[in-house]
């Protein structure tokens, strides 16, 4: 308890006083956009209690749970109050049976004082949740479980250094099914596009996820496939329109563009590339994307207008004037091609 007192205070010095102030988005941490300490407060909760839920029950698994896997919330919500009911009730038995100093009681403790450092609850971290973070508070969840296995099923009474046959059925039955889901997601982590892929098929609240998802199948299923690329991009296209829909300040833009351009959407692809090219951090190969879409869609003079316009802005961007070489090659407009080049 000592040791946490003063983690918590040279924390807070550090984050104050020492160096310059960590300021989090809420792309790194949802709760910076609470109204208010009581709106942080019971938001910070709520997260504990999807902690509790998920670690009894972890059937839906993720690699982010960041914006808006969990929206800000009040005291109004009664799940927040149900999660305060089954904590104050944790705490209640720990305490009771800490001058006993039973295992149930060390391993309460230890899950809520390791929890208190990562759970948002007392300061904010750089992540609004993570299972990893789960990782060492489960081991006083299992402690207290053990104990009580142990307990209940007569194994304390049973004959020094022999098995109990009773407590090792029961304790495999409820460690079987955790054993099964922890092998099945295994799989899933085996490289960054089978992880990808697998969480985007749930639905999430997490815009990121479905950044992701969409930026790695157009940048290695669709390219290292051209056969399913069409079909491959047409779902990248609607993860990045998901992603937008959760957090509209996410720049999908490009690789919007990307997606609807692989999956010969062109019309669609033009109008988030115009959108995309007015923009004075617009990416260099904006407009030649722009432009090439367009010739698909037979629009050359379009093409040429869209690259020309982005030299007379740019005169340095040779992504520009080498496509525009090239179109105005296929125009048979030699002359002015050899000039450009």
């Amino acid at each position: 308890m000592l040791l946490f007192v003063i983690y918590i205070d040279t924390n807070e010095f550090m984050f104050f006083s020492i160096v310059q102030k960590i300021v989090y988005s809420f792309n790194d941490n949802t709760l910076v956009l609470a109204n208010g300490f009581a709106n942080r407060l019971a938001s910070a909760i709520s997260i504990f209690g999807r902690y509790l839920l998920l670690i009894l029950f972890p059937l839906k698994l993720s690699y982010d749970y960041s914006y808006n896997d969990n929206p800000i919330t009040s005291f109004a919500d009664p799940l927040i109050w149900l999660t305060i009911a089954v904590c104050a009730g944790l705490l209640f038995v720990a305490v009771k049976q800490f001058k006993q100093r039973t295992v149930i009681s060390f391993g309460i403790f230890f899950f809520f004082i390791t929890f208190a450092l990562t759970c948002n609850v007392f300061f904010l971290i750089g992540t609004t949740m993570a299972e990893r973070l789960t990782f060492v508070p489960l081991l006083g969840f299992c402690m207290a479980a053990g104990w009580l296995i142990v307990k209940y099923t007569g194994a304390l009474s049973a004959a020094p250094l022999r098995l109990h046959t009773t407590s090792l059925l029961v304790a495999g039955l409820l460690v079987l099914p955790y054993t099964l889901r922890t092998t099945n997601r295994n799989a899933d982590w085996e490289n960054n596009t089978t992880l990808m892929v697998a969480d985007a098929q749930h639905e999430t609240g997490s815009a990121r996820i479905y950044y992701n998802y969409g930026t790695v199948i157009i940048n290695r299923v669709a390219q290292n496939f051209p056969e399913a690329a069409r079909f491959a991009s047409a779902d990248s296209a609607i993860a990045f329109y998901k992603a937008r829909s959760i957090d509209p300040k996410q720049d999908v833009d490009l690789n919007l563009a990307d997606a609807l351009h692989l999956a010969k959407q062109y019309d669609s692809a033009v109008v988030v590339l115009r959108r995309v090219v007015e923009r004075k951090d617009a990416s260099k190969t904006a407009r030649p994307k722009l432009a090439e879409c367009l010739m698909n869609l037979s629009d050359t003079a379009g093409a040429v207008d869209v690259l020309k316009t982005g030299i007379s802005r740019d005169s340095l961007n040779t992504a520009n004037h080498l496509f525009l070489g090239n179109v105005l090659g296929m125009r048979k407009q030699y002359a002015e091609s050899a000039e450009i080049l």
